[in-house]
């Protein structure tokens, strides 16, 4: 991986957008960073002489106060490397709010109805952009809370290292202050595993795994993608003659999707805009314009795109051929979802172009990380295996984290000439312009 980053970023003919980003750094140093993690691994390395056994799982009561205490550490570090690589999306948002012109959509009803909530509030002044920065760090915090809990249910005592291992992917950008409305898929998502996987050591009925993933359907409708998994656990609890809370969940998930419906319509959403929407098509596009065109350029650029947002895909066939995955019905789910979602990717037509509508795919490495930490932490280690996941860890946190930090140093900025309509008099004005917004 080292090697592969070090070469796309400096000596390769043509950009790699998805490894080169140590490019930001420079040569000089970028290697500083590599003789860090050369020396931090010989140390690690003289500590790893013995073997460790699989890690039992931690109570959650043990893990509420690490879990709380982490987000309240770490949300400061979102706010303070907030994004600023702002795609046309976000800054078409920006200018909305500034204009009084809703930006409620149907196909992100819940995340859109919060942000304008956020927005009209002034809790974060007058600057739309703070309104959507706080909102992903506190979808962040949830995520971090998340899975700390999620660390220690699946791998024990070694919950810090699966927490790491989990912010070193690219990812996590999304709750670093993104201008988006990704960060509460991601993080419902997360919150939805953790209770599949209650739900499947029999402490918890399929009842709160629905109503979370009806939550994240309302957040956004790439949830949507993750529903084979729902029938999965649903197929599963029929075969097992769960009747009842079976058949609850899909009520229930059923009628909070409606609920927030109502709530949303009833907020100014107009019906009549549902057919608008992208999910069923967008203005004069129909729904199969929405559909990606193959393209070998274009998928090289998903590819890309998917690999910055989760750099070690090559180590679930790696893991696989080392027969590191237990056959569980926990990793079924994980399977299921990180399928669907990676399909979104290739399927769905990125229409701000990969490098810039990365957020749409980003939510695919929330299950991917659970997949291979989970699995590669809560068995019984060999000699040599600790030193490798520090090596993955400090290699894949150098180039997400240039990434992030090297965002949260962009500033993006919609061009007068095309903000078109939202350009309005004065007089139409809803809301108080600050002076840079002019």
């Amino acid at each position: 991986m080292a090697v592969w980053f070090f070469y796309s970023a400096f000596t390769a003919s043509q950009p790699r957008y998805g490894f080169d980003q140590l490019s930001r750094l420079g040569f000089p140093t970028a290697a500083g960073f590599a003789m860090v993690i050369i020396g931090l691994l010989i140390l690690i390395h003289r500590r790893d002489t013995s073997t460790s056994k699989i890690s039992e799982p931690i109570p959650l009561r043990r893990l509420l106060l690490p879990a709380s205490l982490s987000a309240v550490v770490l949300m400061p570090l979102f706010w303070l490397l907030k994004n600023g690589f702002i795609n046309a999306d976000g800054l078409y948002n920006m200018q909305s709010l500034i204009g009084g012109v809703s930006i409620l959509h149907h196909d992100e009803m819940l995340t859109s109805l919060s942000i304008t909530r956020i927005w009209e509030s002034r809790i974060f002044g007058f600057r739309p952009e703070d309104s959507f920065s706080a909102f992903s760090v506190v979808w962040g915090g949830l995520y971090v809370w998340v899975t700390v809990i999620l660390g220690g249910r699946l791998t024990g005592r070694r919950w810090p290292l699966f927490l790491l291992l989990c912010l070193s992917s690219g990812f996590v950008q999304l709750f670093f202050g993104d201008v988006e409305f990704y960060a509460m898929v991601a993080a419902l998502t997360a919150l939805y595993l953790l209770l599949v996987l209650e739900h499947l050591r029999g402490r918890i009925s399929l009842i709160l795994p629905s109503v979370v993933l009806g939550f994240a359907v309302c957040s956004h409708l790439l949830a949507g993608w993750l529903f084979p998994s729902y029938l999965f656990l649903f197929l599963r609890g029929i075969r097992r003659k769960e009747w009842r809370s079976t058949v609850m969940s899909t009520l229930l998930l059923t009628a909070v999707v409606g609920f927030v419906f109502i709530i949303v319509t009833d907020a100014g959403l107009s019906i009549r805009s549902l057919t608008g929407s992208h999910a069923m098509g967008s203005a004069d596009k129909g729904f199969l314009d929405m559909l990606a065109k193959p393209s070998v350029s274009y998928y090289a650029s998903v590819s890309n795109v998917l690999f910055l947002l989760f750099p070690f895909w090559l180590m679930i066939p790696l893991m696989a051929a080392y027969r590191r995955f237990r056959s569980t019905a926990y990793n079924a789910v994980l399977g299921i979802c990180i399928a669907m979602l990676v399909l979104l990717a290739f399927v769905w037509y990125l229409g701000l172009g990969p490098y810039f509508d990365w957020n749409l795919v980003a939510t695919v490495g929330v299950p991917a990380s659970i997949l291979v930490w989970g699995n590669l932490l809560k068995e019984t280690w060999s000699k040599g295996i600790r030193t490798a996941v520090w090596a993955l860890l400090l290699v894949g946190a150098l180039h997400s984290w240039t990434w992030i930090a090297g965002n949260s140093l962009e500033c993006s900025f919609l061009p007068r000439e095309h903000m078109g309509p939202l350009l309005l008099r004065e007089s139409e004005r809803r809301v108080i312009i600050p002076e840079e917004y002019r």
